[in-house]
């Protein structure tokens, strides 16, 4: 309960990312159950998401994000859109700070090789 919590803003901003984030691992396994949803700009929007992915207009990258694991993305989506600090995103994901920095390079690294190599399934309706 946020009434009874005690420590410094750092701990309690990591304490409610590390809920929102198992909110979101039990979401992702539910629709793991069901067809998965395709990762669109109109679908973030629709949930009332600013993902940068993909208001950024490029169908590219949009393309791109949707070649990439729900994981990826959402540790794309703390590092970059959310600007957590990799010790940040180490306690919501419950991974070392080291792991964290290591998931999150390749993470860049693949979405970055999907966009410089044109390597992409198309996934994005016109």
């Amino acid at each position: 309960s946020v009434g009874s919590f005690s420590g410094s803003h750092s701990q309690f901003r990591s304490w409610v990312f590390s809920i929102a984030h198992a909110r979101i691992v039990d979401d992702h396994r539910r629709r793991d159950r069901r067809p998965e949803t395709e990762f669109t700009a109109s679908h973030d929007r629709a949930q009332g998401g600013s993902d940068i992915f993909v208001t950024s207009g490029d169908p590219d990258l949009e393309v791109a994000m949707n070649q990439l694991t729900e994981e990826q993305r959402s540790l794309l989506h703390l590092r970059f859109v959310l600007e957590l600090s990799m010790k940040e995103i180490a306690r919501v994901t419950d991974r070392s700070e080291v792991a964290t920095r290591v998931a999150i390079h390749r993470c860049s690294r693949r979405l970055r090789e999907l966009l410089s190599h044109g390597d992409m399934e198309s996934t994005v309706e016109p």
